[in-house]
């Protein structure tokens, strides 16, 4: 979403909702790509990444990465 607030980890309703609308919008032009990368922001456990990742299998994204930036 290019840094565009998508949600919080526990809640990722807004990022579904957001990211149906982006790929109908993509799917409406012609564009097939669906990746996502992820790039959570702070201390976050791979646990915490499961349920994101779900909703976004769940909208058949794919790739799906996970980046973690340890600065």
């Amino acid at each position: 979403m290019n840094k565009i607030e998508t949600g919080k980890i526990d809640d990722a309703t807004l990022l579904s909702e957001k990211l149906k609308v982006i790929f109908d919008d993509r799917e409406k032009a012609s564009i097939k790509e669906k990746e996502v990368v992820i790039e959570p922001q702070g201390k976050v456990r791979n646990e915490d990444l499961e349920k994101p990742v779900e909703i976004l299998a769940n909208l058949k994204t794919s790739p799906i990465l996970a980046i973690r930036n340890s600065l």
